[in-house]
């Protein structure tokens, strides 16, 4: 038995409803909700990751807010090369965009990191 598509007419506004999340209103429609249903039904049949016993409690809050600090740090350095007694000291100039790309250095560091902590899963078999 063939199942029957659902086809919404986008012309009109009917169907369609206001999402304020973080961004501000946003346009949903059907399809959208049917979507996020299906990531909601999957996230939900998993089971969560288990780590090794003291890896358990705090170690992804504090490597995410070792990546949230280093965002910060970032952002703290692109303003620093704004100001105008730094922009006519060249040698100032590139010690910080050094120091900019270390830092990016580290995020990708501790992306990595995050994979090898999935292959930390002691649940599996």
């Amino acid at each position: 038995m063939r199942k029957k598509q659902i086809h919404e007419n986008l012309t009109s506004g009917g169907g369609q409803q206001l999402y304020g999340g973080s961004d501000g209103p946003k346009r949903v429609n059907l399809m959208d909700v049917l979507k996020f249903q299906d990531y909601l039904q999957d996230q939900l049949t998993k089971a969560p990751k288990v780590l090794p016993a003291p890896m358990s409690h705090n170690m992804l809050d504090n490597i995410a807010d070792v990546f949230v600090k280093i965002n910060d740090i970032q952002s703290e350095l692109m303003h620093v090369l704004q100001n105008p007694l730094v922009v006519d000291n060249d040698d100032v100039v590139k010690t910080l965009k050094t120091m900019y790309k270390k830092f990016s250095k580290m995020k990708l560091m501790i992306k990595s990191l995050s994979h090898d902590l999935e292959d930390l899963d002691i649940s599996k078999d």
